[in-house]
């Protein structure tokens, strides 16, 4: 993303008027006033944030599961689909 732009897409974002949400975007404001190095790296660090955080958030919840993922998204959906439609839950890994 960096490659194509996303810093001066930033920049001018954040340059303009932001809402609340627009404001919280992900990288937005790293992108926007630091260095480019920096910013990736705040950025990644943030994104492992999330993702840890949305990983606790998930195990809370009854109703959640988790797929193996090391296939082709066509064939995740297709199982969702055919579980869906028999009336199955997902299956709890």
């Amino acid at each position: 993303m960096l490659d194509h732009g996303a810093a001066e897409e930033a920049c001018a974002a954040w340059a303009g008027e932001l809402s609340a949400t627009a404001s919280k975007v992900l990288g937005l404001e790293e992108l926007a006033t630091l260095p480019e190095t920096e910013a990736a790296s705040a950025i990644v660090a943030a994104t492992r944030r999330l993702a840890r955080y949305q990983r606790k958030w998930l195990r809370r919840l009854p109703v959640a599961a988790t797929l193996d993922a090391d296939r082709p998204p066509e064939r995740v959906a297709d199982e969702i689909v055919a579980m869906a439609g028999a009336g199955e839950r997902l299956p709890r890994s």
